[in-house]
């Protein structure tokens, strides 16, 4: 059996026995490239080596013991597996094939790579995954090729297996051992410009010394771009090199040498080097028939292809009549009920991971996809989402309440577990513990934390747009005897929280850590999530001087101020125990469903807040690390994030690219399509789908919730800036706005009524528009965008009821 083959003897359907890597550097070898000589020690090795050792089945043991949202676990299984494999002893048969192989090199030094047997297919890439090992010599070549087995179990790795749900799939790894070329010059290419996508265009990046200084993104190169036809040098951008990594003149191995301020300033290749080297990649390029990424090195007046892979991040070439993003988007979305335009969002909060198959149909039987679409530029973001799902999930959880309760309490009982699990990892999760971290440690924390915003996001889903409407629907579905009257009345109490909500509960938090002597700098981190919102997190000080402000009076006298809270809270829960007393059975029945619904409601902001916090604490390790600037953190995927800061380093140009336009469609599968675009006529065409449909169903026509009831007719004024538009109001008018502050108050007295986008039951704008007796519809979404300065409305807040009357001219 043999247990090596020469890159010769290997092309790239060979991915099964060599590996990603050994099957592209045999197939280059095999269409003449300048690869540097070398073998694999092919899969088989590794798995004889797992059989004569008997490992297979430890490993599979240990492996079951998993729990990806567990650190430990996978930490844990991490260290015994990498130190069964690297204390078992080669059989002997192995190890003197790859000695054999070695001499036959004729090289003292050699590079080791990691080639996985699953690396770079459309679902999974594992490079970057698994261990190299540049300079190896003689004494150290097993014990390398050894470590290379065990990096198939480096927490990563492991955690990488369960995210892309290969825990249950084979997988295998190969072992690269290849000639080293002592670089002069070296480093990495894209056939095809991975920013602007044009196909006319490659880049090559170069540095001095190996090429693992640009990979690990510890230097900045020199970056050229190439036009294909004609062929010719479009774009140079030199940096300057203060130090490179190269071989150890004695016993192999790495070491960082300065450069010469005079060499470190100078360009890296000549411009004919760099059309010579254009020559290659196209070459390569057309050899496997798409766009592909190249690692390369230069010695001794030659170029020498390392490494070459398929460039995965491209979306496919426009093809006539082929849809963008937006239109696609618009074509899932025909059918289904989608939310009013959102804003105030971002990239990084909105691809946690909307995972239709991978979350919510681990709970719910109701398997309906869907998707969200997200376009955004420097100063703007709208994004439209499908709700179909979610009122489906709502419907379903009503009913399984309604006759089987035991169904229902497995829903709750997840929520809770899910909390506690996030609120241990925010305690967990500090400052100063993120930068005690491995990156390889960081990423798998991100991942889990990912994980638990998504379960809660998916848990909870059936609570979010459950609402009056679908209530009375359901209610006739189940038979109920409750009349209409009465779930009005069911309701307006219901939507009360009985609970404390998430302001008393943040009251009472700040509290404790006062008490507890904290130092404003750990209750500042401690309190972060107060603000965290889809589009902004506090620093430090924002967080120390908000917490100052809003919650002044507690801070100087916590005592008087808990005890007012719990007085009042006293008072709710005796008029709440009066009142549930008198209902009857199906009352309470519905009146508890409704305060489950606001209760998880509730609580998902904080726990939102939370896990996509510490996911953004872990982007700010990398991106200081790579140098970039947080602010781009909001344009960047969570996806990417996984990736760590060799990414980041080599896509930072691209990451500010986004900020002039960039959209991102989150399919129900958790795929993720991107295209960078004009944000005005994406956003233009996003909003006109909406509006348009809206137009068809509802009419002249806007339906809220009433804030207050009332009925009266007026003339409609949007206010959005008060302070720059509040003189076009007058006695009597109408007020439509997002939702009001208490500098609005002044506005809300000269108002007829009050219209709102957004607001609950205990919103601003319904408490103050019940006081003043107003008529007051909260919780349109749309007021702000179906009216106009100047329209007739009639406002029919006893059936949260805006009716256009008659256009403005």
């Amino acid at each position: 059996m043999n247990f090596t083959r020469n890159f010769k003897q290997i092309s790239k359907s060979d991915t099964a026995i060599a590996g990603g890597k050994g099957a592209s550097l045999g197939e280059m070898t095999q269409a003449g490239l300048a690869v540097p000589p070398g073998f694999v020690v092919l899969s088989a090795a590794f798995e004889k080596f797992l059989e004569e050792t008997d490992l297979n089945a430890e490993i599979d043991s240990i492996l079951h013991s998993v729990n990806q949202k567990e650190m430990h676990t996978v930490e844990n299984a991490s260290e015994k597996i990498k130190d069964l494999i690297l204390k078992a002893e080669i059989p002997k048969d192995i190890k003197d094939e790859i000695k054999k192989e070695f001499k036959n090199l004729k090289s003292k030094f050699v590079a080791v790579r990691s080639s996985a047997t699953a690396e770079d297919s459309s679902s999974a890439a594992w490079a970057g995954q698994l261990d190299s090992f540049l300079n190896t010599t003689e004494e150290t070549l097993l014990a390398n090729v050894q470590k290379c087995w065990a990096s198939l179990f480096t927490p990563r790795a492991i955690f990488y297996r369960f995210e892309k749900g290969l825990h249950n799939s084979k997988i295998s790894v190969a072992v690269v051992i290849q000639k080293m070329i002592e670089s002069e010059v070296s480093g990495i290419a894209f056939s095809v410009h991975p920013v602007t996508e044009d196909h006319n265009q490659l880049i090559i990046e170069a540095g001095y010394g190996l090429g693992e200084a640009i990979v690990s993104g510890q230097i900045t190169p020199d970056s050229y771009v190439v036009e294909k036809e004609p062929r010719r040098i479009i774009d140079k951008n030199i940096s300057i090199q203060e130090r490179g990594i190269y071989r150890k003149l004695k016993d192999g191995g790495n070491e960082w040498q300065n450069i010469p301020p005079k060499k470190g300033q100078r360009q890296k290749l000549t411009d004919k080097q760099i059309l010579e080297l254009s020559e290659l990649i196209i070459k390569i390029e057309n050899h496997y028939g798409f766009p592909v990424d190249i690692e390369w090195a230069y010695e001794s007046d030659k170029f020498y292809i390392t490494q070459s892979r398929p460039i995965t991040t491209l979306k496919a070439k426009d093809k006539q009549g082929e849809k963008n993003l937006i239109d696609k988007f618009i074509a899932l979305s025909r059918n289904q009920e989608t939310s009013p335009p959102i804003r105030n969002l971002s990239i990084f909060a909105q691809t946690l991971g909307w995972n239709t198959e991978g979350y919510y149909n681990k709970y719910y039987s109701d398997e309906t996809p869907f998707s969200l679409f997200l376009t955004v530029n420097k100063n703007e973001q709208v994004l439209l989402m499908q709700l179909d799902k979610a009122k489906k999930l709502s419907r379903e959880i009503f009913k399984e309440y309604w006759n089987n309760k035991k169904s229902f309490s497995i829903i709750i009982k997840a929520h809770e577990d899910n909390k506690k699990e996030i609120e241990a990892f925010y305690r967990k999760l500090t400052y100063d513990f993120v930068q005690s971290k491995s990156e390889e440690q960081l990423i798998n924390f991100a991942s889990i934390s990912r994980d638990l915003f998504c379960e809660s996001v998916a848990i909870t889903l059936f609570a979010r747009d459950f609402d009056k409407e679908i209530c009375l629907q359901l209610l006739e579905e189940v038979g109920s005897n409750i009349s209409l009257s009465r779930l009005n009345q069911l309701w307006d109490k219901g939507v009360i929280p009985i609970c404390r909500s998430f302001e008393t509960r943040r009251l009472f938090y700040l509290a404790e850590l006062l008490k507890k002597n904290k130092s404003w700098d750990e209750i500042s981190e401690s309190c972060q999530f107060f603000e965290a919102n889809y589009n902004k997190f506090l620093t430090l000080e924002e967080s120390e001087k908000m917490l100052k402000n809003k919650f002044n009076s507690l801070i100087k006298n916590p005592r008087k101020e808990l005890i007012s809270i719990r007085k009042q809270e006293k008072n709710i829960i005796l008029e709440y125990k009066k009142w549930f007393s008198a209902l009857l059975g199906e009352e309470k029945m519905l009146f508890n469903f409704i305060q489950t619904i606001i209760r998880l409601r509730d609580e998902r902001k904080d726990l939102l807040a939370k896990s996509s916090l510490i996911i953004f604490k872990i982007a700010q390790n990398f991106f200081k690390k790579a140098d970039v600037s947080e602010n781009l953190i909001y344009f960047y995927r969570v996806d990417e994030l996984l990736n760590g800061t060799n990414y980041l380093q080599h896509n930072k140009i691209e990451l500010k690219n986004r900020l002039n336009g960039y959209s991102v469609l989150v399919n129900y599968n958790g795929l993720i399509e991107e295209e960078y675009n004009s944000f005005n006529q994406t956003k233009n065409k996003l909003e006109k789908f909406y509006f348009r449909r809206q137009e068809k169903i509802l009419g002249n026509k806007v339906i809220g919730q009433t804030g207050s009831p009332g009925k009266v007719q007026g003339v409609a004024k949007v206010i959005m800036n008060i302070s720059k538009e509040k003189d076009k109001f007058i006695e009597g008018d109408i007020l439509v706005t997002g939702m009001t502050r208490p500098e609005f108050v002044h506005l809300m007295k000269k108002s007829s009524a009050i219209i709102t986008d957004e607001g609950g039951i205990t919103s601003h704008a319904a408490i103050i528009s019940r006081e003043l007796k107003k008529p007051c519809i909260i919780g349109t979404k749309i007021a702000t965008q179906v009216l106009h300065d100047g329209d007739l409305v009639e406002v029919d807040a006893d059936k949260g009821v805006v009716r256009i009357m008659e256009r403005a001219k």
